[in-house]
Order: C-alpha cells, then sequence, then structure tokens
C-alpha cells in the first residue's frame, strides 16, 4: 500500500474524522437519497425559481423518459450545452439515470469547436439553450448528433 503524506490533514477541524469511509454510490443514488431526506427542501435556486428535491427528481425523470423515448441508452453520449442553470442539473441526473455519459460543452464554443468536440465524443444528443440553438444547427450535419432539445429560461408556472 502506498503511503501518502497528507499534510491537510491538520486542517481539519478536531471532529471531523480523517479516515471517514464514503460509500460508493452513482449521481442517481445521490439524488433518491437527497429525496428521501430533504423532499420539499429548496435544492435549487435559478433567477426568480426555486425547485425542491422532489422537483428535481421529477423533472430529470421525466427528462430521462424523453430521451428513452427518442432511443436514448445506456453508454450513449449526451452534450449538455448550457451556461450554470437548473435545466442543467436536471439535464445532468436525467441523462445519467438512464446510464449515459454526459458530454459537458461549452456554450461559448465557436463552431468549428463544436463540431470537433461533438466528433470527438460522438454525441448523438443534445441539450442546448435556445441563444445557442442555430449555431448548433449549422454543424449538426457535420456530425453525429440526431437529436436536439432546446430549452429557454421561462420563469415558471406555479400552482
Amino acid at each position: 500500500m502506498v503511503s501518502y503524506d497528507k499534510r491537510w490533514l491538520k486542517y481539519y477541524p478536531k471532529d471531523v474524522d480523517a479516515n471517514l469511509e464514503i460509500k460508493e454510490r452513482s449521481l442517481s443514488d445521490l439524488l433518491n437519497n437527497a429525496v428521501k431526506n430533504f423532499e420539499d427542501e429548496t435544492s435549487l435556486q435559478f433567477e426568480n425559481d426555486t425547485w425542491s428535491f422532489r422537483d428535481v427528481q421529477e423533472i430529470s425523470e421525466t427528462l430521462a423518459g424523453t430521451l428513452f423515448q427518442q432511443g436514448f441508452t445506456k453508454g450513449d453520449r449526451l452534450s449538455i450545452m448550457l451556461p450554470n442553470c437548473a435545466q442543467y442539473v436536471s439535464s445532468l441526473f436525467g441523462t445519467v439515470r438512464l446510464g449515459g455519459i454526459v458530454v459537458q460543452t461549452n456554450p461559448m464554443y465557436v463552431e468549428r469547436e463544436l463540431e470537433y468536440q461533438l466528433n470527438d465524443t460522438s454525441a448523438e444528443f443534445m441539450i442546448c439553450h435556445d441563444s445557442v440553438y442555430n449555431r448548433v444547427k449549422r454543424v449538426q450535419d457535420k456530425t453525429s448528433l440526431k437529436r436536439i432539445i432546446v430549452v429557454q429560461f421561462n420563469e415558471r408556472k406555479k400552482n
């Protein structure tokens, strides 16, 4: 066994166990556990909206169902071309729920960079913001991209 100099341990508070064992779990398991423990508590806040842990799970599972209906299966790659927003989180969890691989795509990419990354990753599905859709559409025929889901930032309708 390799011995490492763990000099960061001297900065741990005294009540933190330096040998804490962390169980391996999937992201889906982590979300399910958060829903179980914090169901209606705020999970996300974006602009003027908030989402509970249950909301994030429901939206993610709806997206997973939509992706599955479109032919997305375990091991497929989904490019997420979104800024830091609530839709990103749901896209991530929806993808991993199906065993998919998330390809983070910078929303600032120009067409050349976008085309290169999509070809390099063989992503066949993408979720992007409507502000970048035209850029994506212009390179689609030069890539393996089959399906594009476009999102907008609209305020949610509250019941």
